[in-house]
């Protein structure tokens, strides 16, 4: 996260990789930039590589829309939807998100599911859990702030967890 006047720049940078002995049972890279100001996202570019196909966005909000040109969608949706990041915290109150892999357009169910206690950034903290269910189900847990500070999926039967730090 940085921020420069009044934006907020927000890079990604994911590798992992799920081995078996030697074997790479799957592998996910995925890069993007997101820009924002005044909580309103103003452009966003990706390029993600999932089990060996490669997938492009680029979205440029123009019009009071967000022009998006992806691999799989291409054309204009509303300006205030939010991208799969997870960062946001916005995207637990959507019922439609924006894929930052390739710019489909995908429907979401979301369920809370509590408040939990659980250790991230080096301390026991009290965080809101929510169940995103979509092409894929994500765990997220958000501090009172809004903070992302855990998450949950699984991919290729493997538990994956990132946690603040």
């Amino acid at each position: 996260f940085e921020t420069s006047g009044d934006q907020l720049r927000v890079e990604n940078d994911i590798e992992l990789e799920v081995k078996a002995g030697p074997f790479t049972l799957f592998y996910y890279g995925h890069e993007s930039d997101e820009v924002w100001a005044d909580g309103e996202l103003l452009s966003m570019t990706g390029e993600t590589r999932k089990d060996g196909d490669d997938f492009t966005l680029s979205a440029m909000r123009e019009n009071g829309e967000l022009s998006v040109q992806g691999t799989n969608f291409s054309g204009n949706v509303r300006a205030d939807i939010i991208p799969s990041s997870h960062w946001n915290v916005r995207e637990v109150q959507s019922n439609q998100i924006l894929s930052s892999e390739d710019g489909q357009l995908l429907d979401v169910a979301v369920e809370h599911l509590g408040q939990e206690e659980i250790e991230a950034g080096g301390e026991t903290i009290v965080a809101d859990r929510y169940r995103l269910q979509s092409d894929l189900t994500v765990d997220l847990w958000y501090d009172e702030t809004g903070r992302w500070v855990k998450c949950v999926f699984e991919a290729r039967g493997q538990s994956i967890e990132y946690v603040l730090q």
